[in-house]
């Protein structure tokens, strides 16, 4: 972000941007690294529920847009969420 002047909220827009071009995908998932916080937005541009994830961990949102925090280091956060969706997917 810093070498690239960008703001956390611009960050958190940038998901949005990733829909039209991600196509084969059901959802997405930004992880924004904020040192000691991992803020992770969820954007979905099918059928599934992003919200399902993020209320997992005690994020929320919608059907198309999630979000949460977790107070991890950015791997562990990662390793943390894709494990999560990974069930979520494959149940």
């Amino acid at each position: 972000m810093e070498d690239l002047g960008v703001t956390p909220a611009e960050i958190e827009g940038a998901s949005s941007l990733f829909a039209p071009v991600t196509l084969g995908t059901e959802f997405g998932i930004i992880m924004n690294d904020e040192g000691n916080l991992i803020r992770v937005s969820l954007r979905s541009r099918a059928d599934f529920d992003v919200s399902q994830i993020a209320v997992l961990f005690g994020g929320g949102g919608h059907k198309q847009a999630a979000s949460f925090s977790l107070a991890l280091p950015l791997e562990e956060a990662e390793e943390k969420v894709l494990e999560t969706v990974r069930k979520l997917v494959n149940s």
